[in-house]
This record gives C-alpha cells, structure tokens and sequence, in this order.
C-alpha cells in the first residue's frame, strides 16, 4: 500500500544554460559549491554550455531559487537561462516552466506548447539541428535551423514547421523566395495558406536603436513590418487555384480556424466561404 508521501514525490532537474562560451566555466564554478553545499550533484554538460541537478519539486524548489538568486548576483551581467523538467512527465523531456536570471532578478514562466514541443524534439529527434538550451533560450535561431534544415533537402515532421508559424507569424521574415517550392511539397492546409500568404506580402526586418535608460548603452531591437510586395512570384490564377485546393482539404481539417486566421489576415481571398461552410467548426 502507498504511503501519502510516496504520492506526493514529484521529482524534477533543474537545468542552467549560458550562450556565453567565455564565462561558462565561471558560471560553473560559482554553482559548484553552493550546490554541494545543499547536497546537490552537479551535472555539467560542455558541449550545450548547460548544467544541471536533480531535486523534489514540492519541498526544494525555493532552495534552488535561493541559489539561482545568489549565483546571478555574484556574475553581474550574464543571463542565466534556467529551466526545469517534470521528470514524471510521459514525454521524453517535459519542460516545465523557465526564466532568465540576470543580476539576481527573474520571473518563472510556463513554456507554451510550441516550446515544449521544440525543447522534448531536441531531446531527441532533433538533436542533431539544436540543444534543448538553445530552444528554450532562442527559438528565433532554432527555427532558422529547422528552415536550412528543409532547405538541404532533409525531411521533416509537416507539424514542427506549420506549429512555429502558428506559433509566431512573424518568422515568416526568415522565409526565402526559393522557400515556395518545399511548402508546396508539404502538401497541407496551413502550409498551402503560408504560400497563399507570401503570395500577397513579405516580411521585412530591421535592427532599431534602443538607449537603456540605466546603462546609457545602445541595445539595438529586430523589428519587422509587412510589405505589399509579394515574397513568393505566381502565375495568373495560380492563387485562386491554391485557394480552392485549400478549401476542398480543409472540410477534412480538424483546426480551419487557423487556415481562416491566416487568410483573413493575409490575403484578400474570400475566406468568409470558408467559415460558411465549415461553421461547425469554428
């Protein structure tokens, strides 16, 4: 018979990555001996810049906060990409909630299901394109890589290129001319919707200047806007004939609410047919 307690276990990892190479051994070094002082074993994994410690979640995680809080304070500067997992989780590898400490000051946030997904991916089948880390830390980057990645010629999962879209429209600026082609292969509703898409606009990015009000240092910000010029060239009908493959597939589609949204905002065709005729699932 379970005790109550047996119940009540919820073990967890806690995860540290830095982007900066130069000061990862100091990083280390800093969370050595608070760790072993706590009685935790450090982990340390050079090639992903990334440390780590197993712990209960229910009764330890104000200790670990206690020491991100001291190690953060002791590296003025460098931001601390902290994660940790539910290692009860069915998933291959369950991030649960995340922050960025930066001079003892963060905020735990839950990771959202695009990034859940893109972390337990580069646990394992996309290991070889990113870190765990690095999706955490940089999404921007992972899904430029997933992108070069298509652009080789490899195959990959329809869903992790069609969920990042859905997930941030705005990575349509890392879309090429030449991308057309591969998306058009995919042969799916939503990716069909991102060619119709680019078939009408482009995504233009620029770098802003931005004075920090402490430091006085000049950040710069990518911005991006939508242009009327049209990323993807397309022969006369070609748009409508696109169209009306999307509306025939998408009685079958079990999200239409997505192929809508992205029509509706990108394109001047007549998606209102869609929600006509496809009212019961909106």
């Amino acid at each position: 018979m379970h005790s109550v307690n047996s119940y009540a276990k919820e073990p967890s990892t806690m995860y540290v990555y830095t982007d900066n190479a130069v000061r990862y051994n100091e990083m280390v070094d800093t969370f050595a001996p608070l760790l072993s002082s706590h009685g935790y074993k450090l982990e340390r994994d050079d090639a992903a810049q990334t440390i780590s410690w197993t712990f209960e979640k229910r009764g330890e995680r104000s200790r670990c906060d206690e020491i991100i809080t001291t190690v953060s304070r002791k590296l003025p500067g460098m931001l601390l990409i902290c994660y940790y997992t539910d290692d009860n989780c069915e998933d291959a590898f369950c991030v649960v909630e995340q922050c960025r400490a930066l001079d003892g000051e963060y905020e735990w946030e839950e990771l959202d299901f695009f990034l859940r997904y893109l972390a337990d991916g580069a646990s394992e089948e996309y290991r070889h394109l990113f870190t765990v880390s690095q999706a955490v830390a940089d999404p921007d980057e992972c899904v430029k890589a997933i992108l070069d990645y298509v652009r080789s010629g490899k195959k990959i999962h329809n869903y992790l290129v069609k969920s990042a879209f859905l997930y941030d429209i705005s990575y349509m600026r890392f879309l090429h001319s030449e991308d057309k082609e591969w998306l058009l292969a995919m042969d799916d509703c939503i990716t069909d919707s991102i060619v119709l898409a680019c078939m009408y606009h482009s995504w233009s990015t620029w770098e802003e200047p931005y004075i920090d009000p402490e430091s006085a240092e000049t950040i710069f910000i990518e911005r991006y806007g939508i242009l009327d010029t049209p990323l993807f060239k397309s022969n006369e009908g070609e748009a409508e004939a696109l169209f009306e493959k999307v509306c025939e597939a998408a009685i079958r589609y079990n999200n239409i609410e997505d192929v809508v949204w992205i029509l509706s905002n990108f394109t001047p065709l007549d998606y209102t047919r869609l929600s006509d005729e496809n009212a019961s699932e909106l």
